[in-house]
């Protein structure tokens, strides 16, 4: 008898700590974004006003309708902490009254707005360069004082009206890459667009209504998609890098050529508007892809960027160095070591979430190591008399110098960068029984077992 009352109380003493142990910090408002509400925010919201200097206030759940209102606060130069039993209905009344707090006093308190400054540098920049420009053109104001004023009128406005609208809008980091990649994107489309309508004699000022429309358009429309679907960073980064890097190949695509080699009379303006617009819609598609099939940091990005513009340049170097003079040699061997770029990219980030720091070292190392390349080519070729021969080493070593650069800083910060389990998309199986099937079958039906199979998942 009295072992089994020392087993009860030990099962009882046991529950009551697994019990305690399974609370769980929960939410204190509707939205579900405040699970601790410090002193001064609760102080500026009026919350909590019988006890005297609170420091913080959490919510902890214990059981299906069993809340424990956890608050820390000072008496007497104290801290003290008192927890109060609340019920579900206790609680949903608690959290209505937080909720309209935070609505009422500061709505900041739900707001994500990390990227708002840098969203509104960007809407700056095109208000100055394109936004305000385009007015005078667009209502063909002749007078110097007339144009001064307008632009830049306008170029004030055009940031004042995104920063009255976004005060009390979420512009994460994900929204104002995209919404800033479309402003500046979008200006290059819309002169395209006009291209493709007015064709060769498409005016200047249609040149500018099609800027000023397509940007403003895309920076819109890229804000709400990227609002809509919550992107991230590098999910916002690596569809505008494709879509711009499908730009880039859509200007060979439609003769670039030819423009280089006989402007302007081989120069079709609506056919190079249509490729580029057709191959920057593509490039978002496939960048759209990609990003859903992994997670991709705004250091991702920087990495991918930065293999990308080694892989085109590479093929260029080594031209240059075999004095090699075809514009459709290089357009396409620079595509295609892009292409490689970009797939060499791809794979070194897969697993890794980098960090926006290691993305800028390692955009400065690269370029540091390609000034450093450059200038050692430069000093190479010094004995040279000839201008071409001058440089001719010089892109080589740019490249090599930026490649160590690249390389120097992703090995760094492979070491602190957040790992994840590392899937590649090459996938090759070797399956050495192949060259024993024929000895092994023991049925008169064809059996295929290929030695090497090679994929590549985009």
């Amino acid at each position: 008898m009295k072992k089994a009352s020392v087993l009860t109380c030990t099962l009882l003493i046991l529950t009551f700590l697994n019990s305690s142990a399974q609370e769980l910090l929960v939410p204190l408002d509707r939205e579900g974004k405040i699970t601790t509400l410090i002193g001064t925010t609760a102080r500026k919201l009026e919350l909590f006003n019988e006890f005297d200097n609170v420091l913080e206030a959490r919510l902890y759940k214990a059981g299906a309708d069993m809340y424990f209102l956890e608050i820390l606060y000072l008496s007497d130069n104290y801290p003290k902490k008192d927890r109060l039993q609340l019920n579900e209905f206790k609680v949903n009344e608690l959290r209505k009254i937080v909720t309209d707090a935070i609505y009422e006093k500061d709505i900041s308190l739900y707001l994500n707005q990390e990227g708002r400054p840098q969203f509104l540098a960007t809407t700056a920049i095109l208000s100055l360069s394109i936004w305000g420009p385009s007015v005078p053109i667009l209502l063909e104001l002749n007078k110097f004082s007339d144009v001064v004023g307008t632009w830049l009128i306008f170029s004030g406005v055009g940031f004042l009206i995104p920063y009255s609208i976004c005060a009390n809008s979420d512009i994460t980091d994900g929204i104002a890459n995209f919404a800033s990649g479309g402003g500046i994107l979008g200006t290059g489309h819309g002169a395209l667009l006009s291209l493709l309508i007015g064709g060769k004699e498409v005016s200047l000022q249609g040149i500018y209504t099609g800027m000023l429309i397509g940007s403003l358009t895309e920076l819109i429309t890229n804000y709400h998609i990227a609002k809509k679907n919550n992107f991230s960073g590098g999910k916002s980064n690596v569809i505008l890098l494709y879509s711009t890097v499908g730009s880039i190949y859509g200007i060979y695509f439609a003769g670039a050529v030819d423009f280089l080699k006989g402007f302007p009379k081989k120069f079709d303006a609506q056919a190079t508007a249509v490729t580029v617009l057709l191959t920057s819609a593509l490039g978002y598609t496939l960048g759209a892809n990609i990003a859903n099939s992994q997670n991709y940091t705004e250091g991702d990005v920087s990495f991918k960027l930065n293999s990308w513009i080694i892989g085109t340049l590479l093929p260029a170097s080594l031209l240059v160095l075999g004095d090699n003079k075809s514009p459709e040699v290089y357009c396409s061997l620079m595509s295609l070591g892009g292409v490689a770029g970009l797939i060499l990219g791809n794979e070194l980030v897969k697993g890794y979430d980098f960090s926006k720091s290691d993305g800028i070292y390692n955009t400065l190392a690269t370029f540091s190591g390609g000034l450093l390349g450059t200038g050692l080519g430069s000093i190479l070729s010094s004995d040279v008399d000839s201008f071409p021969e001058k440089i001719k080493y010089a892109p080589l070593f740019a490249v090599i110098g930026g490649g160590l650069g690249y390389f120097l800083t992703y090995f760094v910060a492979t070491k602190t960068a957040d790992f994840e389990t590392k899937v590649s998309n090459f996938n090759i199986e070797i399956n050495p029984s192949a060259l024993l099937i024929g000895n092994l079958a023991k049925t008169n039906e064809p059996m295929h077992l290929p030695l090497i199979n090679f994929r590549y998942r985009f």
